[in-house]
């Protein structure tokens, strides 16, 4: 089952240093603990539109709602850090299928991003093409079985039922993780047909490496990877053309507070 999900390696992360210049060809994946980010954001939350503390004011629980501010701080950072501009300049507006976008200040080419979190880790995903992330925490084998039917294709089926039972309650998450990343890319969103995406019997034998979506009827390439960003929890990063190199950043407030 190693051969199916990539290593857990901290090191692989790292905090940022200097400027953040992104050149076309790259993708930057922040990971954010919203835990240990939560009392920063909390005193950073004038960042934040109207809109956005309306619906963290919307969240019952206090827990939710400071990772909800904590995820939504660390996006207005980052993207603000990548601009040059004031975090609480940016402005965001739904593009096609409600999927955000950021419409002010923009970058030459476009800046696109994408954000997911599962519990209190959060993925930020920036690149100069369509992207889309997802990260699942992996939970108990009955929560993710229940779904399985609403997501794999046909090809896949037989594949898993070779399975051992845990190797099968990784290998569930992954896909998962997988299709929604592309979902989210797309902006597709809920509405996409999960069975459409044939992920498993095409997968490389390198974890690590890229691969490319068997969507169907979508003529576009889009191109996946897998991740392992922290033990307990897979994720999953698509773009819309050829792979592109992959930089794991580490998020930092203070890293923000300074640049």
């Amino acid at each position: 089952m190693d051969a199916l999900l990539p290593p857990n390696n901290e090191s692989d992360w790292r905090a940022p240093t200097g400027s953040l210049p992104l050149r076309q060809g790259l993708v930057d994946l922040w990971r954010i603990d919203l835990d240990a980010a939560s009392a920063s954001a909390h005193a950073s939350r004038g960042h934040l539109s109207h809109d956005e503390l309306q619906r963290a004011e919307a969240v019952r629980d206090e827990l939710g709602r400071a990772r909800f501010l904590a995820s939504h701080v660390a996006v207005r950072l980052i993207l603000a850090g990548y601009l040059r501009a004031s975090p609480a300049s940016l402005v965001f507006a739904p593009g096609p299928y409600d999927k955000p976008g950021l419409t002010s200040p923009q970058a030459h080419p476009q800046l696109h991003f994408n954000l997911a979190h599962s519990e209190g880790l959060a993925l930020c995903a920036v690149a100069h093409v369509e992207v889309g992330v997802d990260v699942e925490k992996i939970r108990l084998g009955a929560e993710i079985e229940e779904i399985s039917s609403q997501m794999l294709s046909r090809e896949e089926i037989a594949p898993l039922e070779a399975l051992s039972t845990e190797d099968r309650r990784v290998v569930l998450h992954m896909l998962w993780s997988c299709k929604e990343a592309y979902a989210k890319a797309t902006g597709l969103g809920l509405s996409l047909d999960l069975p459409r995406v044939t992920i498993l019997p095409r997968l490389p034998t390198d974890p690590s490496a890229w691969f490319a979506l068997d969507i169907g009827e979508d003529s576009a390439k889009w191109s996946a990877v897998r991740l392992t960003p922290q033990a307990g929890f897979v994720g999953a990063v698509v773009v819309r053309g050829e792979p592109l190199t992959i930089r794991l950043q580490m998020y930092d407030p203070a890293f923000f507070e300074i640049h």
